[in-house]
């Protein structure tokens, strides 16, 4: 006789040991969703939709829904340029419908959904410059084709080196070997632009096979378009829309400000502990923290994460894309789309800067913006916001002239500091050179999970950087929230929580020492 849900439930309470740490005190409930971002969105949205299933309690340590993404409004009020909302994290869907396959990205079809606004973003659109004004166009624009051409070999090379079989090494060996050089402080921005500014890594620091097949997997399977998000309702409309369009009967319970520090789990269930002391238990749990949360050291896990997990979680990177806006009281940039900035002496100094005062975006906004990555991300993070200003300023005043940006004034000003905000740590993942494919596995894997006792894993992850086809774009946070919805399903409802039930779709084989077999290499 298949067991029902609630005699399930009664019958995992009654064996000893479930969830480590667990007390009369806790409110137990079938299963505990750890954030509030797409990938938790996107289960807990699934579950409901498609499975009739909402015994499941949502926990969010931040006010809000949606996780990196973030909009805000920005802008003075009484400034000639007003007040706007502006995206504080992600912003762009990356890789819109491929017109010969149909296919689409799945971001892309949410956004269509909700009548999402957004603009195409062209990056041959910019005007180059140096701390003394103008560059000349034609040298700028001709190491843009070489590092283009240089890519295309890249990529190119990098499927043949899968192909035979030959291990990794790091993006800038690819590069190079396409024929790209890293000579002076042109190709050195124009390097920054193109590479960094899309896995906030230098290529130093990054897969050369693994950024190949991320690449192909967005904007070859999908296209190579890039649309940023100008909607006043926020770009994390596509995830909370779906989520709240169901009926409040169908939805499980969202706790928002409730912050998680330990985490419990064993072969029968999972336990968590919140800031507030309050403790729920949960036959399954979904975690959806961030890389860079599950890195750091702000929760307990109980036992101590098992040396493949570990070594997984910290193997793998995260880094940090802060977008930095300024609004004036009168717009003094060019209308191109982008504007180029290519510092005579450091790599990715404010190298690029993009006009929301245009057609398409948010005109008459008087805002611009521009964005660093990695060290410099946080390097800025730790100054004061006075100080980053004054360093903008004096770039802007290179570019453009002192004369013209001490003719107006700043009206608004602000980044967010994702590195140091203790719910995030970083923007988003990416693969490096040294990380083996199997690893991810292990970041993936659920636990308990030792050989065979994988299949009775409780505490399960999901997000971005589990994703092996989209690790660091939205797509996959959303793919893999709904491959953990799948195997949950499966679980609570479907095959009583025998073992093997979260199904070899949603996990592979735990690597131990140097890994099961010849497939380590």
């Amino acid at each position: 006789m298949a067991l029902t849900l609630p005699l399930l439930s009664a019958l995992l309470l009654s064996l000893p040991g479930l969830a480590s740490g667990q007390n009369s005190n806790a409110t137990h409930v079938p299963l505990l969703i750890l954030g509030g971002g797409m990938a938790g969105l996107r289960a807990a949205t699934l579950l409901s939709s498609s499975h009739n299933f909402s015994s499941y309690t949502l926990i969010e340590g931040s006010p809000r829904l949606g996780g990196r993404m973030h909009a805000t409004t920005f802008g003075s009020p009484t400034s000639p340029g007003g007040e706007h909302v502006v995206e504080l994290g992600a912003n762009w869907v990356q890789g819109l419908t491929n017109p010969d396959t149909g296919t689409t990205n799945p971001v892309w079809t949410l956004a269509q959904a909700v009548n999402l606004s957004t603009t195409y973003s062209d990056y041959t659109d910019f005007l180059p410059y140096s701390s003394n004004g103008t560059l000349n166009a034609d040298e700028v624009n001709n190491a843009m084709d070489a590092f283009s051409d240089a890519f295309d070999t890249y990529l190119s090379l990098a499927g043949e080196r899968q192909a035979g079989g030959l291990h990794d090494m790091t993006a800038r060996t690819g590069l190079r070997m396409g024929g790209w050089g890293e000579r002076g402080f042109v190709q050195r921005a124009v390097e920054y632009w193109n590479f960094d500014m899309e896995y906030a890594m230098s290529p130093d620091e990054s897969s050369w096979v693994q950024v190949a097949n991320n690449n192909n997997f967005t904007f070859n399977d999908f296209s190579d378009e890039n649309n940023l998000v100008v909607d006043p309702r926020g770009f994390s409309t596509i995830a909370t829309s779906p989520f709240y369009a169901l009926p409040a009967s169908q939805r499980g319970e969202v706790r928002l400000n409730s912050t998680v520090t330990s985490i419990g789990y064993s072969s029968t269930g999972v336990n968590i502990t919140l800031s507030s002391g309050e403790m729920l238990t949960a036959d399954y749990a979904l975690c959806t923290f961030s890389l860079g949360v599950l890195q750091s050291p702000r929760i307990t896990f109980t036992p101590p994460l098992p040396s493949w997990k570990q070594e997984a979680l910290s193997g793998f990177a995260m880094s940090t894309y802060t977008k930095i806006f300024l609004q004036f009281s009168d717009k003094f940039w060019p209308d191109t789309q982008f504007q180029l900035y290519a510092d005579p002496h450091s790599r990715g100094r404010y190298t690029q800067w993009q006009s929301l005062d245009a057609p398409g975006f948010l005109p008459g906004s008087k805002i611009l913006f521009t964005t660093v990555t990695a060290q410099d991300s946080i390097r800025v993070e730790s100054m004061s916001d006075s100080a980053v200003l004054a360093e903008l300023l004096q770039v802007l005043s290179g570019m453009y002239g002192p004369s013209v940006v001490s003719a107006v004034n700043v009206t608004d000003f602000y980044f967010p500091r994702w590195h140091a905000n203790p719910l995030f740590r970083g923007t988003y993942s990416n693969w490096p050179a040294a990380f083996h494919p199997a690893e991810l596995d292990n970041l993936r894997a659920p636990l308990p999970g030792t050989g065979a006792g994988l299949g009775q894993g409780r505490l399960l992850f999901a997000g971005e950087a589990t994703s092996f086809e989209y690790f660091g774009f939205l797509q996959g946070a959303y793919t893999e929230g709904e491959r953990a919805a799948r195997a949950l399903a499966n679980c609570l409802l479907y095959k009583g929580g025998q073992a093997g039930c979260l199904g070899e779709v949603w996990w592979g084989e735990v690597l131990e020492g140097e890994g099961v077999g010849e497939t380590y290499v």
